[in-house]
């Protein structure tokens, strides 16, 4: 099994955020994770897909974006137009996953799904062909600061 460990860029200095893509382009991160929250998914606000367009200027790092909003799917076309290239989706924030999952791919991204720390992997069977990535939240999503919860690497 092959994990990926991203530097979520929420917790960035906003100010400084072309310095601190460039430390962590020199300290050997593989891909830049960007959190977009709509404060009613979870309880507060994220990132903005404007800020992927510039980060591109700058950076040749994959960009995945990880949507904690209760409805992704509108989204999907803006950020891919922004540069992303992997479109996390809750299963618990999708109503027609598989339609989501396929318009992510028809939009030149690759699909990833994110599962809470309650929701089981079985939820993924009738759509595992579709995926390109799972996340498994290792916190509750859209706090910042949580410690990790450890029964997630089991």
């Amino acid at each position: 099994m092959a994990f990926q460990i991203s530097a979520s860029l929420i917790c960035g200095d906003i100010l400084n955020l072309k310095e601190d893509v460039m430390e962590l382009e020199r300290a050997g991160v593989e891909n830049l994770h960007f959190d977009v929250m709509d404060g009613g998914f979870v309880p507060r606000y994220g990132l903005f897909p404007e800020m992927i367009t510039s980060i591109k200027k700058i950076s040749k790092l994959p960009i995945d974006v990880h949507m904690m909003v209760s409805d992704p799917e509108p989204y999907i076309e803006t950020f891919a137009k922004a540069g992303a290239d992997i479109f996390y989706v809750h299963v618990e924030g999708s109503d027609n996953l598989h339609r989501i999952l396929m318009k992510i791919n028809g939009n030149g991204m690759k699909a990833g799904v994110v599962l809470n720390l309650a929701t089981p992997l079985s939820v993924l069977d009738y759509i595992t062909d579709e995926i390109d990535y799972v996340m498994l939240m290792g916190i509750n999503p859209g706090i910042v600061g949580h410690k990790i919860v450890p029964k997630v690497f089991d």
